[in-house]
């Protein structure tokens, strides 16, 4: 990995905590594909309070304002239309959409880009495929003619875009808890699943109720005696490690592994640990002003109460019966055990699982229970004093 892609990753992990960081990471993105500019937009799609609209510091968010309220409706329906179907990070090009694109040159939405920052050619990608949110980059370049994208733009679009769509990701689910409760590290107490922050060794350094209700148990996780975040079974613990190490490398600029999920046993046998690890940086000074390192989430399967899965019944258009049976299936039933409880037979419940599975696009509970949680991340909302909670979790 070059040393400018490993500064890009690292500008754009900035923007996780800080989106005043966003203009910074998306210059260096431009930069390194080779584009004039750039245009970072995400909107929630389950009503919940998310959006981004960020762009490169040669474009300034006034004029993006602009560019959307007045010109926006130029690429409408089709642009849409075509990013919807458009694999995730593969470069949708203007041509690919409008075909003749000398045609476009004396278009307002063209003309003004143009005037703008000298563009003359403009493409997007789609970050991610999760539903329940949109994320996109628009991208504005000099050249006029599209006839081959330059192989180092596609290289160094599969090595960015990745960390880019996860910055999006976590940004959202921070940004949630910074909606609710002004800052993001004293509030770790209201998502309602496990939350740690570690150093690249596995140390915590702030971790919220939730994981040390996780760790009291244990049972498959526990901190050691240097306060690093372990796994009871030493295969586990070697994987563990290894995804803390590899994603906190990211979180640097010095290596390229966007996550890593893996599943942690517990002695007693129960269902494992859902466990997630993502490249942290911490710019705000919120933390520690110039942490890098890792953010562990853990999932309980055996305690789902938190999870919610209305929103995503409604995303994917379940019907009735199938939105009952993806609770019973993220609270842990099997379909024997949703069987006897809806009144069903065994092969009803496994087809309408079947139905669920290909509308999702998952292909296990496990997937399932992670998609729900993505779509409505558990954070207890509301006013505070009803919850009987403090301004101090602690």
């Amino acid at each position: 990995m070059g040393e400018n892609i490993g500064r890009a990753i690292t500008a754009i992990y900035d923007a996780v905590l800080s989106d005043v960081h966003w203009p910074a990471a998306l210059d260096a993105f431009a930069r390194e594909i080779g584009s004039l500019g750039a245009v970072l937009v995400a909107v929630d799609k389950v009503g919940l309070p998310f959006t981004i609209l960020q762009a490169t510091s040669n474009y300034p968010i006034e004029d993006v304002h602009y560019y959307f309220d007045n010109l926006g409706h130029y690429d409408e329906p089709e642009m849409t239309s075509r990013f919807a179907v458009t694999p995730r990070f593969q470069l949708l090009r203007d041509e690919d959409v409008w075909g003749d694109v000398s045609k476009l040159d004396n278009r307002p939405d063209y003309k003004w880009v143009r005037e703008r920052i000298g563009a003359h050619r403009r493409a997007g990608i789609r970050l991610s495929s999760n539903r329940g949110w949109m994320d996109l980059v628009a991208l504005q370049f000099a050249e006029r003619d599209w006839r081959e994208v330059p192989h180092s733009m596609e290289i160094n679009l599969g090595k960015l875009a990745p960390h880019l769509a996860k910055a999006v990701e976590v940004n959202r689910t921070f940004g949630l808890l910074r909606e609710s409760y002004r800052a993001v590290m004293s509030a770790l107490d209201y998502f309602r699943l496990g939350i740690a922050i570690v150093t690249p060794s596995g140390t915590v350094v702030a971790e919220n109720r939730e994981l040390r209700r996780l760790l009291e148990l244990k049972d498959g996780l526990h901190l050691s005696r240097t306060r690093r975040l372990e796994c009871s079974s030493s295969s586990n613990n070697g994987v563990l490690v290894t995804a803390i190490a590899e994603v906190s490398a990211t979180s640097v600029g010095a290596g390229e592994q966007v996550e890593r999920l893996l599943f942690v046993e517990r002695r007693s046998g129960k269902r494992p640990f859902l466990v997630e690890v993502a490249p942290l940086r911490d710019v705000t000074g919120e933390l520690d002003r110039g942490f890098a390192g890792a953010v562990v989430f853990v999932i309980d399967p055996e305690d789902t109460r938190a999870i919610s899965t209305e929103r995503l019944a409604r995303l994917f258009v379940l019907s009735q019966a199938e939105s009952e049976v993806v609770r019973a299936m993220v609270d842990g039933l099997s379909a024997a055990e949703i069987a006897e409880l809806r009144g069903t037979t065994d092969g009803t419940v496994r087809s309408q699982i079947k139905s669920i599975y290909a509308k999702t696009g998952v292909r296990r509970r496990a997937d399932l229970v992670r998609l729900a949680v993505s779509v409505d991340p558990p954070i207890q909302r509301g006013n505070l004093a009803s919850t009987g909670a403090t301004s101090s979790p602690d």
